[in-house]
């Protein structure tokens, strides 16, 4: 009741920003195909800009073939599919790096994306994990306008709340060398059993493009009133150096795994600084492009890491996905956004039906860490234990988050790494 006491409280409106409003940048480039080096920069350095609210937007078509039986989309997420890299330099120093886009951004998606999140979503090419095979939410035919937020794809642009002041920026992707992780075919029900129906149509997807015609990048910019400027130009004039931090997300790729029930996987090895804080693991055969899931629980029982001699997760999780039991696994998924982002009601993409149909991704939370760790080297391991062996052309995929702390000086244009 005490708020209702304070009647001579004004109300307080916020008014040191201006304008708000977002600048399309054009590529460099006059083709897209693939292996391309795409290079999109920012120059406006007088101008305030906001990173974590800027985004992608792709225009492109699907280019098939004539004679396939079955229907071309689009696959869950398949627009990162088109890239190898995606980098970002501030000052022409290079700041944040994602490679293997495609698999990164997916397994980092069902880890962080809310189902209500995907409609939002859904111009940036994700799907409902229900319908993901046949929906066509970002193409009513063959051409299709996507804009994907640079947030959902690299941890700079998520975890970078705060403006940039006097700085030129560069976003440079990679195409990738070929289109096939990006499309599927959806076969008609009736269809599916015709007797070399499915190699024909492998063939004729091998032989569908995807033509990008246009890319964009949209960023957010603003216009602060008198007040909010001289601050921020006091800053500059002031020759301060301004932090740059965030958690960045690396990718280690196991090509192809022994056949074999046990198997222990040294990943890299870290600084100090750049510790892992938490993994996501996932297993998958090798891109099948007639396949349903993009990861398979290849009868995984246990997983362990190892940061130096400290193992996480402490307990086993003992797992049995063929007889249904795999609660452990999902429940350390199912917890990621209350890790990570602190959410009090969170709300997993996938349930724990699709999780073992999809997934599984494993969550290892590896953010609290003792003394041992604490070197000036950190030794990361990986421990698997299997029912069976590993299927044949089995790939290990383990995405780090790991800590970044970097800064700039706005007066100088230096940027420097801690």
């Amino acid at each position: 009741m005490s708020e209702y006491l304070n009647v001579l409280e004004k109300h307080q409106h916020d008014d040191s920003i201006k304008r708000e409003y977002y600048l399309e940048h054009q590529s460099f480039n006059n083709s897209y195909e693939n292996n391309d080096e795409i290079r999109i920069e920012v120059r406006n350095k007088e101008k305030f800009t906001v990173p974590c609210e800027s985004y992608l937007q792709i225009e492109g078509s699907l280019e098939k073939p004539e004679g396939a039986s079955g229907e071309m989309i689009l696959t869950q997420n398949g627009l990162m599919h088109l890239f190898d890299e995606i980098r970002y330099e501030i000052n022409g120093k290079e700041i944040d790096k994602v490679k293997n886009v495609g698999v990164v951004t997916t397994i980092k998606g069902y880890c962080s994306f809310t189902p209500s999140d995907i409609a939002r979503l859904q111009p940036a090419g994700w799907k409902h994990v229900k319908d993901n095979q046949t929906s066509r939410d970002l193409m009513d035919k063959t051409e299709f306008v996507a804009q994907y937020p640079l947030s959902a794809c690299m941890g700079f642009f998520e975890r970078f709340r705060r403006v940039l002041i006097n700085c030129t920026q560069s976003l440079v992707l990679i195409r990738s060398s070929r289109d096939i992780g990006a499309i599927e075919c959806v076969t008609p029900e009736e269809s599916k059993k015709a007797e070399g129906l499915a190699e024909a149509n492998v063939a004729l997807l091998k032989q569908t493009a995807v033509k990008i015609t246009k890319i964009k990048w949209i960023v957010k910019y603003f216009d602060p009133n008198v007040k909010t400027e001289l601050s921020l130009m006091r800053i500059l004039d002031g020759k301060r150096w301004l932090p740059l931090d965030y958690q960045q997300w690396d990718i280690a790729v196991y090509p192809l795994v022994p056949q074999t029930t046990h198997h222990t996987w040294s990943v890299r090895t870290f600084s100090n600084v750049e510790k892992p804080r938490y993994l996501l693991i996932a297993m998958g055969k090798e891109r099948s492009i007639m396949s349903k899931s993009d990861f398979h629980h290849c009868t995984l029982r246990n997983v362990k890491a190892y940061l130096n001699s400290d193992e996480y997760p402490y307990e086993n999780y003992n797992a049995d996905f063929e007889a249904g039991k795999y609660t452990s696994m999902y429940n350390s998924y199912a917890r990621f956004q209350t890790m990570y982002y602190g959410r009090t009601n969170p709300q997993p993409l996938l349930d724990r039906v699709h999780y073992k149909k999809l997934g599984p991704i494993i969550v290892i939370d590896c953010s609290k860490q003792n003394d041992t760790v604490k070197s000036s080297t950190v030794d990361l391991r990986l421990d698997f234990e299997c029912a069976k062996a590993f299927p044949q052309n089995t790939s290990l995929y383990c995405v780090i988050i790991h800590d970044c702390q970097m800064e700039y000086n706005a007066f100088s244009g230096e940027v420097r790494k801690l």
